[in-house]
């Protein structure tokens, strides 16, 4: 296929998936499910879009998590296994409460 330069683009219509030779940084469509692919434009594996897009927000908030270590052994009274400590409304968004309710030394 003869792609004009400079004005050239891909064609409107994407290839199927399982096309024997993709061409790198091309998109291509799985026309039985309407998954969308991509070609890697570095390694020329085809990749699902939206598995790609997923695994991506799953890193951005493994990253931006903010991990709180609480101390309820230091409470007095110490509050029970049965207890949300902290409380609900006293937590941060997007936190990961670890909390210590009893602890000993080796």
């Amino acid at each position: 296929m003869h792609v004009p330069n400079p004005l050239g683009s891909y064609p409107l219509s994407l290839r199927s998936y399982d096309v024997p030779s993709p061409r790198k940084g091309e998109l291509l469509l799985n026309y039985s499910n309407y998954y969308l692919y991509y070609c890697d434009r570095y390694t020329g594996k085809i990749i699902p879009i939206a598995e790609n897009i997923y695994r991506e927000i799953l890193k951005a908030k493994v990253q931006n998590t903010l991990v709180k270590i609480c101390d309820a052994d230091k409470q007095n009274p110490v509050p029970p296994k049965s207890e949300i400590w902290p409380p609900v409304s006293e937590r941060e968004f997007h936190g990961a409460y670890i909390v210590i309710r009893s602890r000993s030394t080796l």
